[in-house]
């Protein structure tokens, strides 16, 4: 499964609010590589990190082939709207190359060292993480409802709170979503993929 197929899928929901568990479903049911995608809160220093992944393997029985679990951990303290977006950000994470995930220790401190320090050059663990976040912006409001959400703002008929409310995804985002980098996201992620 490609990311610009799960984005179709999405776009092609006919519900204000996209469901991320049903987006989890249909990683599942089209990308070869996953076999589940649990979601589980734990208590995080919501200082390093709001989420992140955990991969793990399973058989449905003592013969049957391995799969790949891919474990969403999320902070335990996290409101609707920023557990959304956090959750659906980690599953973006199934689209990312070997290079590009932090599936071991070291990967991860690694990664958030550079959350922390913002290299000059992205690391292709960095570039995932800015990918992802993305990704789950352009999923969780597909360009036909973000687009008509920015002539209602633009018109000054809805705020970015009530626009967040709308959506169930954090205010903060709805700065990104306003914006040009968002067409340009839409273009490099969707259009060109």
């Amino acid at each position: 499964m490609l990311f610009k197929e799960l984005y179709e899928f999405a776009a092609s929901l006919e519900t204000p609010v996209i469901p991320v568990k049903e987006l989890g479903r249909r990683i599942v049911s089209h990308h070869a590589e996953i076999g589940e995608i649990t979601f589980t809160p734990a208590v995080l220093d919501e200082n390093t990190t709001l989420g992140y992944v955990v991969y793990d393997y399973d058989r449905s029985s003592a013969y049957g082939d391995e799969f790949k679990i891919l474990g969403v951990r999320y902070s335990d303290s996290l409101n609707r709207c920023h557990r959304r977006f956090v959750c659906c950000k980690e599953i973006m994470h199934a689209f990312d190359n070997e290079d590009e995930k932090a599936s071991t220790r070291e990967k991860f401190v690694r990664l958030l060292r550079e959350l922390e320090t913002a290299p000059l050059e992205n690391s292709p663990l960095l570039s995932s993480e800015n990918r992802a976040e993305w990704m789950a912006l352009l999923t969780l409001c597909p360009k036909p409802r973000r687009d008509a959400l920015k002539a209602q703002y633009e018109a000054k008929d809805i705020t970015m709170r009530q626009i967040a409310e709308q959506i169930l995804i954090p205010e903060w985002a709805i700065h990104a979503l306003m914006s040009d980098a968002y067409d340009a996201a839409h273009r490099s992620l969707v259009e060109t993929a």
